[in-house]
Order: structure tokens, then sequence, then C-alpha cells
């Protein structure tokens, strides 16, 4: 406008052209802040700042748009707010009624495009009329303003007479430029289409009759009279008017403007041979190109490539990719997106001959306007061509897109079987196993609501490790397929999984925690059925001692081995707890910045290996005293610790073991509400045991004796304290332990192992009280009445014991 040959508005302009719009509109804001209030510096850069918001809004996406329009908006009202009004407030004014034409003329570029359906064009047809509105009433003011100004000469600020001659002008094509956008969201071919566009050519018309042959601004007017026309119905009017501006003298940008409308009006009329000869005229004008040219011909070389013949449809096709790019690539997202969505109303043809760079900006357009179906099926057929092309790679990406839509759309399943064919089908290419354990996450969502699905989850990650043994991604199959098999309850078989996780893969801190679980459970499950455990142990050490060392010094997942290691030397090859001591010790002087909680867990492991080995009780319980940030919840662990070496004890070792449980159990004193009710109960057991060990017997026996009244239901309790008395010479003691036993034995359910177990304390009571004779009925009746005890490990026991009630 008037302002367009400053310094500042030269600059600003620059910063546009390359889409710097944040950048120009910080410039801006930095000088306005400096800017005397209502100078001509400040009404230029107000001005530059609204139009730099309305542009960058036009290339924004869609939800970052309304807020740069607001923006703008509100640039434009707060400077008009001031009283008095600044002298160019009227710059302003028209700068402010363009940007609700901005607004809607985006929005109705994009109907056309099928972005925004018909039903959702209301907003853009208020912001038109508002603009319509603005414009009508600065033409009516500028109208009676003009002849008072020649008479009267401006204020200081004020524009001129002939300023706002010219500003007259350009309100005139504007206010037809928004007239023109009403008639196009009119109906096609509707009388209100033919009346806007005629009111448009009456608007156009007025500053044609008083600007003279050489006003710049006549051929811009005469430009969109020939737009006017050629949607009126009259192409061949708009294509002589458009060539007689496209003359040397004029501007390039009107030029390249003119040769745009002569392309469109040669479309119009299906004359493809003239459209093909303009075509062939230069791109640009002293090194100046235009988006609206480039545009344009992108037009035309789509509707040459929906018309030719191969192989010429083929290169126009080539030529339209390569123009849809330059837009892209060289006037920004606008018109980037502008030929996106024009690709939208050309459909695929099916056949995988179109051109894949278009096929692909379709379907992206399709994508980003939510037609989901459509996009994937452009993606296929984008595919199909790459891959006839022998372009693999393209191929394969595009076929990845299109599983992607798939899979934000919920349907899992299909995004399984997608990826599945296309990685098996391409198994060479880099991101083939990347894509294929997508396809088997797929699988895994669909399998929430297909238990059908779930198979083909295990089917996809053994198939991957299969296919990719060494890639990457086969760890985190691996570990998949290690939880779900242990969700199975196949800890053996989870094992083998987790195992094989690659120690420099990112998943191989999960794999040992799984490790450590897994391993812990189930030789504990062996334990518990009878199974020996001596060869599964001596595998996760070996496992757990080359983990804890593949690094110096240790890190997390090594640290982590490390406490692993220990506690399955100290439960399974207790002979070993000097190893474990070593290990621990040398894990713990590694690093000082080791975390505390790790530190503790470390040092309370020490604990038990220390307690392990002959005469080092008074160093365990030494460590055990320094542990001073262990919670109640650790020092409980290591009375566990403890309570499993002290199992496998006996004679001098068993004692200096209950020593250092004890004063574990002293350090719990105040804290031991802290455990849950389950755990207090424990320890109230265990510190019963660990008295009777240390040979404090009286204490030991009171303590279970609380625990037996306290506990009455607990048969862990009653059996403990019935073992204690029974472990006795004093008469009275075994006549209670008879007594305790038999109601242990009458609570139990028959041929269990507790049950076994009661029955034969009663009968060795009855033997120690000297009734040989009762004793040896109970253990016959046992021994001799089906099912016996044939294979069981008490078999043994009650046939030896049975052996000593002979006479």
């Amino acid at each position: 406008m008037l302002l367009a040959d400053s310094h500042d508005a030269q600059f600003l302009s620059g910063l546009r052209e390359r889409r710097l719009f944040e950048l120009a509109e910080m410039y801006c804001l930095d000088w306005l802040r400096q800017e005397t209030q209502n100078g001509m510096a400040e009404s230029e850069l107000t001005l530059e700042l609204i139009r730099t918001l309305a542009l960058h809004a036009a290339h924004a996406p869609a939800d970052r748009r309304a807020a740069l329009w607001a923006s703008a908006r509100k640039t434009a009202a707060d400077y008009l707010r001031r009283s008095p009004a600044p002298p160019r407030a009227i710059l302003i004014r028209v700068q402010n009624a363009l940007t609700p034409l901005a607004l809607g003329e985006l929005s109705r570029q994009e109907a056309e495009a099928g972005v925004i359906a018909a039903a959702d064009l209301e907003p853009a047809r208020q912001a038109l009329r508002e603009a319509t509105s603005l414009l009508e009433g600065l033409d009516k003011e500028l109208t009676r303003e003009i002849p008072l100004r020649r008479r009267t000469p401006p204020r200081t600020g004020e524009l001129t007479a002939d300023e706002l001659f010219g500003l007259h002008q350009d309100v005139q094509l504007q206010l037809a430029r928004a007239q023109r956008n009403r008639a196009l969201l009119a109906e096609a071919g509707s009388d209100d289409r033919r009346a806007l566009l005629l009111v448009a050519i009456e608007t156009l018309n007025r500053p044609l009759a008083q600007l003279t042959e050489d006003d710049a601004l006549r051929a811009a007017i005469q430009l969109d009279l020939a737009q006017c026309r050629r949607l009126l119905g009259e192409p061949a009017t708009a294509g002589q008017i458009a060539a007689a501006i496209d003359q040397p003298g004029l501007s390039p940008d009107v030029r390249l403007r003119a040769r745009a409308e002569r392309i469109r009006a040669a479309l119009a009329q299906r004359d493809l041979a003239a459209a093909k000869q303009l075509l062939e005229q230069p791109r640009t004008i002293a090194d100046q190109s235009a988006g609206d040219l480039e545009f344009a011909r992108f037009e035309a070389l789509l509707a040459l490539a929906g018309s030719a013949k191969e192989p010429e449809a083929k290169s126009y096709q080539e030529q339209a990719a390569d123009a849809a790019k330059s837009l892209d690539e060289g006037f920004g997202a606008y018109w980037g997106r502008r030929a996106d969505q024009l690709l939208i109303a050309s459909l695929p043809r099916g056949d995988g001959t179109g051109n894949v760079e278009l096929l692909s900006r379709q379907a992206d357009s399709l994508y980003q306007k939510r037609d989901f179906e459509r996009a994937i099926a452009a993606y296929d057929e984008a595919s199909s061509a790459a891959r006839s092309a022998g372009n693999l790679q393209r191929a394969f990406e595009l076929a990845y897109k299109a599983a992607l839509v798939e899979q934000q759309r919920g349907r899992h399943a299909a995004v399984a079987s997608r990826l599945r064919i296309l990685t098996k089908g391409l198994a060479s290419h880099a991101q083939a196993p990347a894509a294929h354990l997508l396809a088997a996450w797929n699988a895994a969502q669909a399998s929430q609501e297909d238990p059908a699905a779930a198979e083909l989850y295990v089917e996809l990650l053994r198939e991957h490790v299969s296919i990719w043994p060494s890639a990457e991604s086969a760890s985190q199959a691996r570990l998949w397929l290690g939880r779900l098999t242990e969700s199975r309850s196949d800890l053996a078989g989870a094992i083998t999984h987790y195992a094989v996780v690659a120690p420099a893969s990112p998943h191989y801190a999960a794999a040992i925690a799984a490790l450590t679980s897994c391993w812990r459970q189930n030789l504990a499950k062996m334990a518990a059925a009878g199974q020996p455990t001596a060869l599964p142990a001596s595998e996760a050490i070996r496992f757990f001692a080359a983990a804890a060392q593949r690094t110096s010094p240790p890190g997390g997942v090594e640290r982590a081995a490390t406490l692993a290691l220990a506690e399955l030397i100290l439960s399974y090859e207790p002979s070993r707890a000097a190893d474990a001591e070593k290990v621990l010790r040398e894990a713990l002087s590694a690093s000082n910045d080791t975390p505390a909680a790790w530190r503790t867990e470390a040092q309370s492991q020490l604990v038990v290996a220390l307690a392990a080995q002959p005469s080092r009780e008074m160093e365990s319980v030494d460590v055990l005293r320094q542990i001073g940030s262990a919670s109640p919840a650790q020092l409980f662990a290591v009375l566990e610790g403890l309570t499993r070496i002290a199992a496998r004890s006996s004679g001098e070792s068993r004692r200096a073991v209950a020593a250092t449980q004890l004063a574990a159990v002293n350090l719990l004193a105040t804290s031991r509400q802290q455990l849950g009710a389950k755990e207090q109960l424990s320890l109230g057991q265990i510190e019963a045991e660990a008295l009777a060990a240390a040979g404090r017997r009286d204490e030991a026996l009171a303590a279970y004796a609380r625990l037996s009244e306290a506990h009455p239901d607990d048969a862990s309790v009653q059996a403990g304290f019935a073992a204690l008395l029974l472990d006795s010479t004093d008469r009275r003691q075994l006549e209670q332990a008879l007594d305790q036993w038999r109601t242990v034995a009458a609570r139990c359910k028959p041929r269990t192992t507790r049950w076994q177990q009661a029955k034969y304390s009663v009968a060795l009571a009855q033997f120690k009280l000297g009734d040989r004779a009762g004793a040896s009925a109970l253990l016959r009746y046992i021994l001799e009445t089906p099912p016996g005890l044939a294979g069981s490990e008490w078999e043994a026991k009650y046939a030896l014991l049975l052996k000593r009630c002979q006479p």
C-alpha cells in the first residue's frame, strides 16, 4: 500500500517471502516498543504487523490459525481504540478489513478442495460479510473525504488527498475481491453467484474509469476483472484481458499473475493445446517468480496428465510432481497445501501406473483431511506404483504409512496383517524389523478384544526372532515373548526368552529384572515340589555372574545382577557364601555414587553372606548395625535371608546365624509396627526360632506361647510351638507337645505334608513319653492304610521311628 517503498516495509516483505513470520513479528514488536505513539513509524509497523500475522495464519496449520487471526484483529483494535484517533488510523482500518477477507478466502479455497464441508462454511461467509461491510464503509468515507482534503491541507501526519485517492482505489479493488469470494461460496450456476460477480465487476469498473493508463494499480484491477469474467463463463474474454496485461513495461509481479490467468482461461475453455503452449513460456521475469503462476502451471499439468495417453501422461505426471514440490519448497506451506488439496479431487487410477510422488501427496492430503479410507487407498496405490517402478524403498515407506493410518483408526488386526505381509516380502529392508515388531504390538492390542489374536501375537514374535535374530528389535521381541510366557505361568520358558536378550539392548535391564524374579519363583516352586534345584540354580548363578561383570565400573544392570547372584548363591549354594561376600564387596567398593537403596540392599545381603560363614557372626552383626538407612522392609528381607541360611545350618553355625538374626530383630524393635500383619507374625516366629537356636530356650518358649495364644488358627505358629516343645526331655513339655501336635493334626487335611508331620510328631512324643505301643500302632496304621506313605519324604522317617519302637 502507501508505505510499500519504506525501508521497514521492504525488509519485512523479504522476511515474509522467506516465510520467516515469527522473525518479522518480533521485529515489529521490538520497534513498536520504542516508537513514539501516533507517529508515522508506529502506524507503518502496526500495519506491517497485522499484515504479517494474517499471512502467517494463511501459511499455518489449521490448528494454529485461529490464534494468529485473533492476534491480527486485536493488534488493529488496540491501535484504533485510542482517543483521539491517530492521524493515520485509516490505514490500520483498511488492513483490519483485509484480515477477515483473507480468512474467508482461505476457507473458500479449502472448501473447493473438499477440506471444509459445505455445511461448515458459515464462519467463512460471516468473515467475508464483515470484510465487505468494513470495506463498503471505507469506500463511502473516502468518497466523502477526498474532496474535502483537496480543499483543506492535511494536519501533521495525515494522508494527502492524492494518498487518500490511491488508498480509495485499493479499497475498491479489495471490496471487489470480497464480493468475488462471496460469489464463489454461492452454488455454481446460481443467480446469487452471478449477481455477486456482476457487482464485483461494477466495483472494479469504478476505479478503472478514474485511473490513468500508466497507473500501477490499473493492471491489478484488470486482472481481477479478467478473473470475474472467467468465473461468469467468459474465459475467452478473460484470456484476452490477461494477454493484454502480459506485456513488457509492466511490473514482473503483474505479468506473472496475468500469465497464470491466461493458463486458467485456456483450461476453462478446455483448450489444452493453448494451455500446453502457455506452459512453455518463461516461469520467471527479471529473476522474479510467483506462487500463483506455479499453481496455475500445476493445474494445467494435472489436466494434461489426465487427458494424455502413455507415455506422455507419465511425463506430465512427473512434471506435476516437480511443480508440487516447487510450490511447497519455493513458496511455502500455503501454496504447497493448495497443491495437495487440488490432488484430492483426482482419485488414484488403481492400476499402479500413477506418479508415485503425486499419489503420495494426494494420500497425505487425504490424511490431513481425515478421509482415512481414501488416504489408505492412495497410499496403497502409491506403494504399488513405486514397486512397479522398482523403487522398493519408497514402496515400503508408503505401505508403512497406510498401515499407520489403519493403526490410528484402531484397526489393529488389519495393521498386523498388513505389516506382516509387507515385512516378509521385503525382509531385507532396513526398517522391516521395526515394522514387523509393530505388527506384533498391534496383534497384542487386537487380542484384548479377540482372544484368537493372542496366538497371532505369539506367532509374530517367534517369527521375528527367527527372521531377524540379530536385529535390535529381536531383543524387544524376546522380552515380550518372555512376559507372555511368564503370564502363562511357564517360568522356565520365560527364563529361556529373557536370557537371550542382548546385553547391548536397551531392554537388557528389564530382562535382568524379569530373570531375577522368574528364577527366584521357579527355584522356590521346584523346591516346594521336592524337585532337585542344584542344576537350574547353578545355571542361574553362572548367568548372573557373567552379567555382573559386563562393565567396569558396574552400572545399574550390573548392580542388579550382583544382587541376584548373591541371593542365589546364599539360597542354593550357601557353602559358597564367601563368593557372595566377594562379589558384594567388589560392587560396593567399585563406585561411591551408587544409589542409596541399592547400597543398603547390597549391605543387607552382605550381612547374610557373612552370617553363613563360620566364625563371621560378629562381622555380620557389625555390618548390620552400619545399615543406618535400612527400612523396616529391608531389614525384614535380611531376616528372611538369614532364615534361609539357618534352615541349612546346624550346631555352631546355626547359633552364629541366630546371633545375627536377633541383632536384626533388635534393630526392628522400634519400627516393627510399620510392617504388615503377615510380616509381623513372621518376625515373631523368626525371633522365637533364633532364641531357641541361641540356647535361650525359656525365652523362645515364652515367645512361642504368646504367638500361639495370639494366633490360634495359624498352622505354622502352632506347629512351630509344638516342635519346640517336642525338642525337650522335660516330661511336662513333652506332654504339652503331644497335646499341641494332636490339635494340629486334627485341624489339618489328611495326607497333606503338615498332617504327616503332625502324626509323626504325635508318635515321637508318645515314644519319648514311653508309650511305645501307642506310637507303634499309630505309625503302622498310617504306613499300612492305603494309600500309605510310599514315595513320600516321610516314608523313611516313619519306618525308622517304627523300628525304634520295637522291643
